[in-house]
């Protein structure tokens, strides 16, 4: 509780801590974000292999082979 006080004292300190907060929130919503679109891709995945659209196997996801 006294840190608080002191650093809404000082408004250099207060203004550090405001954007310090704000920055971890971006970094934590965007690797949240990150984790759900990566859970939702490899559904989507999934749902696409068990439904025969795409295939899988040795070589088979390979773009323009040897020729």
């Amino acid at each position: 509780m006294a840190l608080i006080i002191v650093v809404r004292e000082i408004s250099d300190v207060h203004i550090f801590f405001q954007n310090l907060i704000f920055i971890v929130n971006i970094v934590s919503t965007s690797c949240k974000r990150n984790n759900e679109l990566r859970a939702f891709q490899a559904a989507t995945i999934k749902h696409l292999v068990d439904s025969g659209e795409i295939e899988t196997g040795k070589g088979v996801n390979q773009v323009g082979g040897l020729q």
